[in-house]
């Protein structure tokens, strides 16, 4: 189940489908590890939707129910949920090789039981070319094929794009700069992936979901992952569509260029943090120079984090000064025994003693404030104690037997222990 106490995929599809009128979405989990919190959600999902069909069409047919259906009313749409998933079967939760796990993270179902699961296990490589040559393209077909056999099989209208929606679970620690700790397995895909198959997203969003894409950052725990996998998929999921039909692995493209490791090496360098928790901005050239782009993302890293902007720098508009806020702070609140201070609100002894008179005039009352008015104590003797007569008298009842006389001496009682028990002969 991961280590995650919100699924950010279902929520978004359950939040899509109640508000934004969404019945059919397809997940795309290209993290290192098999999602399977997430496919369980989709199969329960999918499960209640399975079920209030085959309700909704035994009251239908049956005979009891009079009348027909009325003509023209649009038929009850439940949610639909595909979900394909490429990832590591050694890495967790499969890596100890937990039967139940193994075959979770490779079932694949194409509509049993109104259940859509793709599962896709990633493999080894050397050369990026073998990748995009060998890999690529049964990885594309296994998620993308799969998830269009799901829309055509759950069309019910000629034009479904206006309710379908498609979910990137974008994880980067499947990445070829991420950890050795964490790619122990070596399977892993190299940063030009992320772009490629950003961009055949987009390709299946623009035919199947009118170009809807929501892309959820997951898993990463390196920085050069996290950077250059961010940095590829956004690239592809927002370059022109005149790009996508572009030839991969083009040399005179630019997009590699933003992903090369010379590069990420210079913006690591730049955007380390120096004394002072400031960016530090090492190595960025003039502006305007070779190195503009590496200066303006320094500048934007700077503004967000709110510190100080590089020389040269476009500079914000200073905002007007703002009047201090009055702070207030309570007093240091001392024990109860001192009677100077009290709590809040609550007035003291010693303000109470004194006290304004008619006439303006102050007058300081002794002793305790608080019964000054009272009238002077009455001292009531106490009753004499009753004799021993009175006590007598006092009994209800038969009288109570004397009490022993101390003077006298009473009969001991001896204990004599037997053998076996009562019956038994005493101890000598």
């Amino acid at each position: 189940m991961g280590f995650c106490f919100v699924n950010n995929v279902a929520v978004a599809a359950a939040h899509a489908h109640l508000e934004h009128g969404i019945d059919r979405v397809v997940i795309i989990d290209i993290d290192l590890h098999h999602g399977n919190g997430t496919q369980e959600i989709a199969w329960r999902i999918n499960s209640a939707a399975n079920a209030a069909v085959n309700r909704r069409r035994a009251r239908s047919s049956s005979p009891r129910k009079e009348g027909s259906p009325s003509k023209g009313k649009a038929p009850e749409r439940d949610l639909s949920i595909m979900y394909a998933s490429l990832h590591d079967i050694f890495s967790y939760p499969c890596e100890d090789g937990d039967p139940a796990l193994v075959q979770a993270a490779s079932i694949n179902l194409s509509g049993g039981h109104s259940q859509y699961i793709a599962n896709v296990h990633l493999e080894s490589w050397s050369e990026e070319a073998e990748f995009h040559e060998k890999l690529y393209h049964k990885y594309r077909d296994g998620l993308l094929g799969a998830a269009v056999n799901f829309c055509e099989k759950t069309a019910i209208e000629e034009d479904e794009s206006a309710r379908t929606l498609v979910i990137l679970s974008a994880g980067f620690d499947a990445s070829e700069h991420e950890s050795a700790g964490m790619s122990r397995h070596r399977r892993n895909v190299p940063s030009s992936f992320y772009h490629r198959f950003a961009r055949d997203v987009v390709k299946f969003a623009n035919q199947q979901a009118a170009g809807k894409v929501l892309a959820v950052l997951e898993g990463g725990y390196s920085d050069r992952a996290l950077c250059s996998g961010t940095l590829a998929t956004l690239i592809g999921l927002t370059e022109a569509p005149r790009f996508l039909e572009k030839t991969f692995l083009i040399e005179e493209g630019d997009e590699k260029r933003w992903w090369d490791e010379a590069n990420l090496a210079k913006l690591e360098k730049a955007c380390k943090i120096g004394r002072g928790g400031k960016l530090g901005g090492v190595g960025v050239g003039a502006e305007g120079g070779e190195e503009g782009w590496l200066r303006r993302t320094v500048e934007l890293f700077q503004r967000i984090a709110g510190g100080e902007e590089l020389e040269g720098a476009v500079k914000k508009e200073k905002e007007p000064d703002k009047p201090p806020q009055k702070t207030m702070q309570l007093r240091e609140r001392r024990p109860r025994g001192n009677t100077d201070e009290t709590p809040q609100g609550t007035p003291s002894i010693s303000r109470l003693a004194s006290v304004k008179a008619p006439g303006n005039k102050s007058t300081k009352l002794t002793g305790n404030p608080f019964v000054a008015s009272l009238p002077p104590t009455v001292t009531i003797p106490k009753p004499p104690l009753p004799t021993t007569v009175e006590k007598a008298n006092l009994t209800t009842g038969p009288a109570a037997a004397p009490l022993p006389d101390p003077t006298v001496a009473q009969p001991k009682i001896k204990f004599i222990w037997k053998e076996g028990g009562i019956g038994g002969a005493p101890r000598g």
